[in-house]
């Protein structure tokens, strides 16, 4: 089936909607090799979000990926790769240092290489809108990458303010069981506070915004009981909203 036709019939009836494209059983195919939505995306047009299922091919990727740097519609994007079809990553982590649309990226089935990590981190320091990534690699780690993996996520979340949810991971080698493409541990420790306060930065700046004392007082109270566990949010919550605290 060419899944050009239906995707150029979609895109003026696609303002604001969700297209998923999926091949089950039947090979589905872009007969065009993806140029009529590489032209759509290209030029800021078609629906809020995509999602491809086993209908992609890889070769095709990377020209999409570059038609991302100058769309701010597009904000979901969700990817599953044929195994066997992984595509490499390299052209979608350049186009993402300038897209100013997406908000949600899941990809499964890539290869994503060690410069090719740090260059998606690089893109991801000051991207507007990006808030949850997701992806699952062929690549199998060793220990020592892992945990370098980690450190480069903290130094990205150094700058990065929106990102608050982070997920890659990889399949054993022989199985079909899946793993954290980092250093668990090192991951709680240094990452996951980073994500929860930019998590919390909505919730902050909205108790901020309330112009009657007594409710913000009242917002706040409940906002610290709620993530009382919570060290780092507590802090983020209190230092946002100095100005109403009365001390003893």
């Amino acid at each position: 089936m060419d899944l050009a036709w239906i995707f150029r019939a979609s895109v003026k009836a696609s303002d604001g909607v969700h297209l998923c494209f999926r091949s089950s059983g039947h090979r589905c195919v872009f007969a065009d090799k993806g140029a009529a939505l590489v032209d759509c995306i290209r030029a800021d047009q078609g629906p809020k979000g995509l999602s491809f299922y086993n209908c992609f091919d890889s070769d095709m990727f990377p020209n999409f990926a570059n038609a991302l740097c100058t769309n701010s519609r597009l904000q979901i994007l969700d990817f599953v790769f044929n195994e066997g079809n992984f595509p490499d990553l390299d052209a979608f982590a350049a186009a993402l240092e300038e897209n100013q649309g997406l908000t949600q990226v899941s990809l499964t089935w890539v290869n994503v290489k060690d410069e090719t990590f740090t260059l998606l981190m690089k893109s991801l320091r000051y991207h507007p809108a990006l808030r949850k990534l997701s992806l699952t690699c062929r690549n199998w780690l060793s220990d020592e990458k892992r945990t370098s993996r980690v450190q480069e996520i903290k130094q990205m979340l150094e700058t990065n303010t929106v990102l608050s949810n982070f997920n890659c991971r990889c399949r054993l080698v022989g199985n079909q069981s899946f793993v954290p493409a980092y250093d668990v541990e090192l991951f709680k420790k240094a990452v996951r506070p980073r994500l929860e306060i930019n998590r919390f930065r909505k919730y902050v700046a909205a108790i901020s915004s309330e112009r009657d004392t007594e409710v913000r007082r009242k917002q706040l109270a409940w906002a610290v009981s709620a993530v009382s566990d919570k060290p780092n949010i507590i802090y983020q919550l209190v230092s946002g909203n100095n100005d109403i605290i009365e001390l003893p």
